[in-house]
């Protein structure tokens, strides 16, 4: 198993995606059964048959899979792929009802899905759930059909953004997961004379893992729970993430002073 991209890691987002669903729901907005089980399924295989690299590796390694997906989201669409071969089983296909126009919608929606979970994406959906807070705001509570997807797409990549929102026993966990992950990435392209990413240099250290983390919740976790809590108004559950994501702020900052102040001694 990968140390972060693997079983637990679905579920976690799987499990996520389910409480985040409920927050919308009493929020106001109404799906239907088969959009939340669109959702779920896009949770659970949103990361399906994940290599434990990143697309930057995929690419700069020449991999089949990015030659196959002409370099774009090459793992979003991999997971894509091994999703709908999934679903092409008839002992793992729980759409079988599903034929014609619902079946495409179906399919149409579970990529997007997917695909939204790449990072590149991050700072345009971003933009686009804070424009879509202020419309609830000058017009009420209802959610035009429209930006439905927009809303799902949220759920799921807040899901797969949960980890450091949650207490710091869990988060840290978490965090070391996937700075293991990355160490293993960066000491293959090492040995393959490729470029390394600078967010994944100096992790073998708690100081290089602890700057890592905080980096991350400063500059891209805290603006976004910012705008999931507006999209999401009232709900404890967003409330508690943002208060756990600034302790667990916290307690990598002092993880990182006493780091230092070891390394001084």
């Amino acid at each position: 198993d990968n140390p972060f991209h693997n079983w637990k890691h679905a579920f976690s987002v799987f499990y996520h995606t389910y409480l985040l669903y409920r927050e919308v729901r009493d929020s106001g907005s109404r799906w239907s059964h088969s959009v939340v089980l669109y959702l779920l399924v896009s949770a659970i295989c949103h990361d399906v048959g994940h290599p434990g690299n990143t697309n930057d590796y995929e690419i700069n390694s020449q991999t089949e899979r990015a030659s196959r997906y002409n370099h774009q989201s090459v793992l979003e669409n991999h997971h894509c792929f091994v999703c709908m071969q999934i679903l092409r089983n008839p002992k793992t296909n729980v759409f079988k009802d599903h034929t014609g126009a619902k079946l495409l919608r179906m399919k149409n929606t579970i990529i997007k899905l997917i695909l939204a979970t790449d990072m590149k994406h991050h700072f345009s959906m971003q933009q686009r759930m804070r424009s879509i807070a202020q419309k609830k705001k000058n017009k009420g509570q209802s959610e035009p059909s429209d930006e439905r997807q927009s809303v799902m797409e949220m759920v799921i990549h807040s899901a797969d953004l949960a980890n450091q929102g949650l207490k710091w026993g869990l988060a840290n966990v978490w965090a070391d997961r996937v700075c293991d992950e990355f160490q293993a990435q960066a000491e293959k392209e090492v040995k393959g004379g490729l470029p390394v990413a600078p967010f994944m240099k100096g992790l073998d250290t708690p100081m290089g893992r602890a700057k890592l983390q905080m980096s991350f919740i400063d500059a891209i976790l805290v603006p976004w729970w910012d705008v999931v809590k507006d999209n999401i108004e009232s709900s404890k559950l967003v409330e508690g993430m943002c208060e756990n994501l600034a302790n667990n702020r916290k307690k990598y900052s002092e993880v990182k002073s006493n780091e230092k102040q070891l390394s001084s001694l």
